[in-house]
């Protein structure tokens, strides 16, 4: 941790998430004074120890009340969790008030939330690719439809240009649908018509997921970690709810193809490129890039790679040399709540799988849960005794909820 005295303060937009408050934690470690600006009243990240004040969101736009919040805290960096911040953050071209914005260009990050564009730059690099299609037109009959090969998976190119449409029209944003033949496609697809959006019907891909987390600083990666998804919430893919380090000379010709196409799109800061590796042919598909700090931040953090003080120590205290990648320790974190929802589900809820090709070992998933509470290597998204309060926040609320819910 740094010895520096008399840190400049920093500023995280953040709702009460495990990402945001895995992000405090690791600048609060170093002796940043960290303030956060969240939705709510009261959140796991306000009752951090590492949080100097919380301040509530105001519902005006950002453009109106940033600067003046800016100046109050006297922060002179500014980091974001969620992709609609980032998107409006990029706007500023990397100031406001004297304050470091840390966000892409414009470009890039509408490069990376549109995954037709980035899987298409992908393949122009030699990656492989779920094979994809992109309705351009309302789908009025069986005909229309050129996929052969089932199942397939429906996702939105830019869920982020979406959610207000759907909305609007009462429609629910799904993360991923999965169809199993051309009839239930049909189906799926004609909800859409009336709005002329269609989302990508994409190859399904077996496989685990692997998240190569790289930072990009001067078009070259001079950080980098990896994890693999262990368990998803929902079980058939999603928040990893648990995830293991890897070390990084493992998939290292694949790291080395990422870097190459964070550099293709002109990315620059944290970015974690997704993949289903398929470990009986040695194959990765390429998923998505995940322009944002990501669901499984903590882990890396308890590895000790500091992605949120790596721009820290660049932007603010002008250290640009390089650190020596030393080799992290192979730890495992978990999300209990969503943790313990995916035991639920494959328990007492088989039916709402969506993923027909999901298989468990019931035996050995309940065997599993046990385990990991007994495993030293094993750590907690927002459970650490160094910082307690934010744990015993999300137990009180849990408990309340289940309270008003029985009475």
């Amino acid at each position: 941790m740094s010895n520096i005295s008399n840190l400049q303060p920093a500023i995280i937009l953040s709702s009460g998430s495990a990402i945001g408050l895995s992000v405090v934690r690791e600048l609060g470690e170093y002796g940043v004074p960290v303030y956060v600006i969240g939705d709510q009243e009261n959140t796991i990240i306000s009752a951090s120890k590492f949080c100097k004040e919380y301040f509530v969101r105001p519902k005006t736009d950002m453009s109106v009340w940033l600067s003046d919040m800016i100046r109050h805290t006297g922060a002179k960096i500014l980091f974001a969790i969620s992709e609609n911040d980032l998107i409006e953050l990029a706007k500023f071209n990397g100031y406001v008030a004297g304050c470091n914005i840390v966000t892409p260009s414009a470009d890039a990050l509408e490069a990376v939330l549109n995954k037709n564009h980035t899987l298409q730059v992908a393949q122009s690099l030699g990656f492989s690719v779920p094979d994809s299609w992109q309705p351009t037109a309302p789908i009025d009959d069986i005909s229309d439809i050129p996929i052969e090969n089932y199942p397939v998976v429906l996702k939105w190119a830019n869920p982020q240009s979406v959610f207000d449409v759907l909305e609007s029209n009462n429609l629910d944003f799904q993360k991923s649908e999965y169809v199993f033949d051309r009839t239930q496609l049909m189906k799926s697809l004609r909800c859409y018509n009336h709005i002329g959006r269609w989302p990508i019907v994409q190859q399904y891909c077996m496989g685990v997921g692997i998240g190569q987390i790289l930072y990009m600083y001067n078009q070259k990666s001079v950080l980098s970690f990896q994890h693999q998804r262990i368990h998803e919430w929902p079980p058939e893919g999603g928040i990893s709810s648990v995830c293991g380090a890897v070390h990084r000379d493992v998939h290292h010709a694949q790291f080395l193809l990422s870097e190459k196409l964070l550099i293709a799109l002109g990315w620059t800061y944290h970015a974690m490129v997704e993949y289903r590796y398929d470990r009986v042919h040695d194959k990765y598909w390429l998923m998505e890039i995940n322009g944002r700090f990501w669901g499984s931040v903590p882990l890396a953090r308890y590895c000790g790679v500091h992605f949120a003080w790596e721009s820290y120590r660049r932007l603010i205290l002008n250290q640009t040399d390089d650190l020596e990648l030393k080799p992290y320790p192979i730890y495992t974190a978990r999300y209990m709540v969503p943790e313990t929802k995916r035991l639920i589900r494959i328990l007492f809820q088989k039916s709402k799988i969506k993923d027909p090709l999901f298989k468990v070992n019931v035996s050995l998933e309940i065997w599993d849960y046990i385990r990991e509470f007994f495993n030293y290597k094993s750590r907690y998204y927002i459970l650490t005794w160094r910082d307690i309060k934010p744990f015993l926040f999300d137990m009180t609320s849990m408990l309340k909820k289940l309270f008003k819910s029985i009475r």
